[in-house]
């Protein structure tokens, strides 16, 4: 169901059954007209087909298995169920990462069919939207897998549906037909559904997805069998089938249930549409179902700004900065910086620059964090470097662990996922809730130790790393995206000195920028950027100080609009560039560093160890804030996207 304007030129069409979106079980539909199909009058005319015995006896099986699916799933998510809250018109969530509200009936749809996971973010507000198929205006919404159709002449749950998407994309992508998988015929299980309607067949985990996800009113008919494609997003191939009004993703490296998930239909087509000069979306009138009407209970941005608007300034400038903890025990000196500077981010070390291991025990450890929030007046997130193989700053304490290359070797992405949930069930235990992992650096045989990256080709990191960042993030820890923008060619190591990366911005972005890409689908809370020159992009700035690369490409170019936090600020190659700046002062110069990393869009810098060097970044922080340098405009941004964080790491409560 499209625009008018659009640009689909194919004249292959499918039968007219399928070219309804509000086809649905006839006796869930109010005022429908009875020559639609529905599920039983659909599989009659293979009952009466001239076949044996013995399929009939299971084929009638397999039917009542499938109304007993759906009818099941329908009694359960029907909103006049008592154990499903009614979702009111005021009912309303802002999401940070897009700018868009989904409110009412669609955000009660999007919450019961797997959310952020399987539908994505909001990549629109309600708008009206003209059918391709029919020529009618209907109220949509879009989602970066689907697009949401409101239905109000249908009853519940079926007043939303999906739109026909994955009939438009088939035939704009193939008008001949699907490709022939190549090789022998797949076997089908037992269980496996075919579909005289389209001659397809539905089986194993994309049956499953189908019956528990809607089944024939909420996906539609398959329109091909599985076969290989490559993503238009990413270039990643997947395993897909096509049904009417979704295409379904087979992603073996996450654990179900989300193996399977909707291909980023909706985030295709809305920015084809977007990119059509005559494009223009019909007026149409909002369903009151859908409506966000003014009460007096603000959105989440609206509250994330009243809580920024009581923070002073002091307290504004500390939720930039982050420093290290590196101690036996907890220290009167470390209120100088909590409490004086309101400094509300640390990162905790068990050794530093060669230092012996401190705290002795884990029980010191565990007792060193929970000291550090007692002794804070903000809430802070407590990060650490736990990466598994030789950089595992807890390693002292539970032994050894496996490495990223080695759990890459496994060849199965479900190791890296279960590392990354032990890391987070020891972290949670420590006191710690954020880890400075995964890297989704690309080895090409550069500087950095190779055992700390997860493979050599983007597919390979993309996998594994998101494995390992679900396996954090799905068990509340929060995980770090690094090193951006990709040090696997690096002829050095940052810690030491300032490495050129020479590629051209084609090489960049046909390999280190694609695993960062591809991970933006798994929602990092943070991204570190790291110092190194990248002269194809900017030949004056580092990295982690180039407005180019962190306001132009990464939050510009690939959309990323979360927590950036710069590499460790002590780093030789932040030494090394400053003083070719002029800066003999190391204070003066880190503190110079940090403005030019918040002005070139990072939100939290990772100070030094040095008293002087972290009293530098304080003030010139703040003499930048005060003298307008950063306008209130920017301290902002970063100050949102840090509250934001928090408030998803369950550190801050906000105010209804």
């Amino acid at each position: 169901m499209y625009w008018a304007a659009s640009s689909m030129t194919t004249t292959r069409m499918l039968p007219n059954s399928f070219m309804r979106a509000d086809r649905v079980p006839a006796h869930y539909r109010v005022g429908s007209d009875m020559k639609h199909t529905n599920i039983r009058s659909g599989f009659a005319f293979w009952y009466n087909s001239s076949v044996e015995v013995a399929w009939k006896v299971a084929v009638r099986i397999i039917l009542a298995l499938l109304v007993a699916l759906l009818l099941l799933q329908y009694t359960s998510s029907s909103p006049s169920r008592a154990q499903n809250p009614t979702v009111t018109q005021t009912d309303c969530q802002t999401f940070l990462e897009t700018g868009k509200t989904v409110c009412g009936r669609f955000l009660q749809y999007w919450n019961e069919h797997g959310g952020l996971a399987q539908q994505g973010f909001p990549i629109s507000e309600v708008l009206g939207e003209i059918s391709a198929t029919d020529g009618k205006t209907y109220t949509v919404q879009y989602f970066e897998r689907a697009v949401f159709e409101m239905h109000p002449e249908n009853k519940a749950p079926y007043d939303v549906l999906l739109s026909l998407l994955g009939i438009f994309r088939f035939l704009q992508k193939y008008p001949d037909g699907a490709p022939t998988p190549p090789g022998p015929q797949i076997n089908h299980t037992p269980l496996a559904l075919f579909f005289p309607q389209t001659g397809q067949t539905l089986d194993r985990s994309f049956l499953t997805y189908w019956t528990t996800h809607g089944g024939l009113a909420a996906q539609g008919y398959p329109l091909s069998e599985e076969f290989i494609e490559v993503s238009d997003l990413n270039g990643q191939p997947y395993t897909v089938q096509y049904f009417e009004r979704a295409v379904f993703e087979y992603h073996p490296e996450k654990p179900a249930p989300n193996d399977v998930l909707l291909s980023q239909l909706g985030t295709f087509r809305y920015k084809e549409q977007a990119s059509n000069p005559s494009w223009v979306a019909p007026p149409v009138d909002i369903p009151p179902a859908i409506v966000a009407h003014p009460t007096p209970t603000q959105t989440l941005d609206q509250r994330i700004d009243a809580y920024i608007s009581k923070l002073t300034l002091t307290q504004q400038v500390g939720e930039l900065i982050m420093i290290p903890v590196y101690s036996d025990a907890y220290s009167p000196d470390y209120n100088v910086y909590l409490q004086q500077y309101q400094i509300a981010n640390v990162i905790m070390f068990t050794s530093l620059d060669g230092g012996t291991l401190k705290p002795k025990t884990l029980d010191g450890f565990r007792q060193l964090t929970q000291d550090m929030v007692a002794h804070s007046p903000n809430p802070m997130i407590i990060a650490v470097d736990v990466e598994g193989g030789s950089v595992d700053r807890i390693s002292p304490y539970y032994g050894s662990s496996p490495s990223p290359a080695q759990l890459a070797a496994t060849g199965n992405p479900q190791n890296s996922y279960t590392q990354a949930k032990l890391f987070a069930s020891r972290l949670k235990d420590i006191g710690i809730n954020a880890d400075f992992a995964p890297l989704a650096d690309i080895y090409q045989g550069g500087a950095i130790d190779r055992s700390r990256m997860f493979g050599t080709t983007s597919a390979q990191v993309t996998q594994f790393a998101g494995a390992f960042l679900d396996g954090l993030q799905q068990n509340g820890v929060i995980g770090t995206l690094k090193h951006w923008p990709g040090i696997g060619a690096a002829s050095a190591n940052p810690d030491f000195s300032l490495p050129t990366i020479t590629k051209t911005q084609a090489q960049l972005n046909a390999t280190d920028f694609v695993t960062f890409r591809n991970l933006l689908t798994h929602n990092p809370g943070m991204i570190m950027a790291t110092h190194v020159m990248v002269p194809a992009y900017d030949a004056k700035y580092p990295a982690s100080l180039s407005p180019t690369l962190i306001d132009g490409v990464l939050r510009g170019q690939l959309g990323y609009q979360g927590v950036v936090v710069s590499d460790a600020m002590a780093a030789g190659a932040i030494s090394s560039y400053m003083r070719s700046l002029g800066y003999t002062d190391p204070a003066q110069a880190i503190g110079e560093a940090s403005v030019l990393a918040i002005l070139a869009g990072e939100d939290i810098v990772e100070c030094p160890k040095d008293n002087a060097q972290i009293v530098g970044t304080v003030t010139a922080l703040t003499r930048a804030v005060q003298s307008g340098r950063i306008t209130p405009a920017r301290l902002k941004l970063s100050l949102k996207r840090i509250v934001a964080l928090k408030v998803r790491m369950g550190l801050i409560t906000l105010q209804p």
